[in-house]
Parts: C-alpha cells; structure tokens; sequence
C-alpha cells in the first residue's frame, strides 16, 4: 500500500503532456499576427515611397511648365572688315556640345546628340537623356535651341529654347549655357603681336559656324 502511494501512476504523465499542446495554436497565431503586421508596414513603406515620388515629378512638372523661352539677343550687323575669318565644322561643335551637356549637370546619360545649323545666327541641337528613377530607366529625347552672338569683343552662345520629352525646362540651362561660354572663349593674346582683335560678326550656316575677326595694327 505505502508503495502505491509514492509513486504516481503513469497516466499523469499523459496529463501533462496534453496540458502543454494547447501552446502550439497560440504560438501560430502570434506569428501569423506578425507576419501580418510586417506586411501591411512593408506595403504602407511602398505606398509612402511612391507618393513622395508622385510629388516630386509633379513639382518639376509643374516648374517645368512656366519655364519661359528666352528671348532672341540682337546681334551687331558684320562690318566691312573680315581680316581674319574662322569656320568651325558641325563636327567640333557637336562635340563641344556634348562635353558641355554632360558637364551641365543634368540627370541620366547624354546621348546621340546632333546638331543643326540653320541659315543666319541659330542652331538646333537633339540628343536622348536616359533615366534611371528607382531601377527604372526611361529614355526622354530633348531638344536645345542655341543663338551664337558678339558682345565685348568675344562669342557668345545663348540658350533660346529647351525641352524635354516635350516640356519646356528652358530655365535649367543656366549651367549649360555658362558651361559652353566659357569654352568658346578666344585668348587673342596668343595671336601674332602687333595688332589689337577684336570679334566683330558671327554667323550660322549649315556647313559651320563663320567667326570674323578684325585685327587693327597697334
């Protein structure tokens, strides 16, 4: 009798045993209310993300779509004097152009770009701009309408007309345009001595750009 009542019975084992199971459904259901709760984080991350994406491409747009042209520079009729005449290729200035563009600071990868000389004193430059937003690329093709003028003695370029994908962003070419001016900027003391130079015309055609110089002897 006194042996029976030391030690237990095997069924309280059993006992138990089906007194902890009952932690295992809880145990899923706190998880699953996790896993939940990190997804609906994740997606409202996403959602945040992507709206102050939107906003973003809708300031630009916005700023984009009250960029004025700027207007034409008067340039000085050419004199009778053409002592010295300079004509620069398409090719060079295509080149000038594309260092200038990718120096500018603009987003993306420049390019194919081309430029197109008119007639008078304007040239047309096209070329793509490719744009990696968020791991996404995209391809905008931008045109840059440029008008070559004389003042001070020296060429200058100023920038009319600028759009991409065809918005209007002609009043973010402020780097471009001082990029490519001071390139283009002649250093008449390198010249043969004796003469003072000045720049007195400048002009488009569609095999180049002519440069006139006058050289008046000191």
């Amino acid at each position: 009798m006194d042996s029976e009542s030391r030690f237990p019975s095997a069924p309280l084992a059993s006992q138990s045993t089906s007194s902890s199971t009952p932690h295992k459904p809880r145990l899923d259901t706190v998880r699953a209310s996790m896993g939940g709760r990190i997804g609906r984080i994740l997606i409202a991350c996403i959602l945040f993300l992507l709206g102050l994406l939107c906003g973003i491409i809708g300031i630009f747009v916005l700023l984009f779509a009250i960029s004025p042209d700027n207007p034409v520079v008067a340039n000085p009729p050419a004199s009778g004097t053409s002592d010295i005449v300079v004509q620069i290729g398409t090719t060079y200035i295509t080149h000038l152009v594309s260092n200038a563009l990718k120096s500018s600071g603009l987003p993306g990868n420049i390019q194919n770009v081309q430029v197109t000389l008119a007639s008078g004193d304007s040239a047309n430059i096209t070329g793509d701009d490719q744009i990696t937003v968020l791991g996404i690329g995209t391809t905008k093709h931008f045109t840059i309408v440029i008008q070559p003028f004389v003042a001070s003695c020296q060429v200058h370029v100023r920038v009319l007309h600028v759009d991409l994908g065809g918005i209007p962003v002609t009043s973010f070419a402020t780097l471009f345009e001082s990029q490519i001016n001071s390139q283009i900027q002649v250093n008449t003391s390198k010249l043969p001595a004796g003469f003072t130079y000045c720049t007195s015309s400048v002009r488009t055609e569609p095999q180049g750009v002519f440069v006139t110089y006058s050289a008046k002897p000191v």
